[in-house]
């Protein structure tokens, strides 16, 4: 009797840290590293830039600079973020910036792999849509089941949002 109510003990315990494991997001160091490439031409704002499967963004190309930054700190134009790799390729963040916000942002991404094509499908907008609404890297939360797909976003956006800075 006691065997059997320290196997079920021992389950349930076991299946517990499992699922935590899982569920549980990463932390900075713990592991999930993304690599940043720089273009070749980094200083300079760019935009139009191609996915790795030749896929054109949907940013329309645009070179403004203001004379002046806003109290933001960002200046208007168009600014593509050094791409950031990791396990299922590259991702690529482009931010267009108005009036010193964020008014547009547009990624590309790897869709050879059905698998991770449907998971960054359905990552990559709701991340947009956190990059509008917070103006900001630090504030994107990573998108449930799509942790290094969140984490190569974040990466290149704060690129992208670098260049932007005055």
């Amino acid at each position: 009797m006691r065997r059997a109510a320290f196997a079920v003990l021992g389950t349930a315990i076991g299946t517990a840290l499992l699922i935590g494991a899982k569920l549980g997001t990463p932390t900075p160091g713990s592991g999930t590293q993304v690599a940043l490439e720089e273009p070749a031409d980094a200083a300079t704002p760019t935009a139009g830039a191609k996915a790795p499967t030749g896929k054109k963004t949907t940013a329309p190309p645009k070179k403004d600079v203001a004379a002046k930054p806003p109290a933001s700190g960002l200046r208007d134009g168009t600014f593509a973020g050094a791409g950031a790799k990791y396990d299922y390729g590259t991702i690529k963040v482009t931010i267009t910036v108005k009036g010193g916000k964020v008014s547009d942002v547009d990624a590309t991404y790897p869709d050879e792999d059905p698998t991770s094509a449907g998971v960054n499908e359905n990552a990559i907008p709701k991340l947009r849509q956190q990059v509008l609404a917070a103006q900001s890297a630090a504030k994107i939360t990573t998108v449930s089941g799509a942790s290094l797909t969140s984490a190569a976003y974040k990466a290149s956006l704060q690129s992208a949002l670098d260049k932007a800075k005055a």
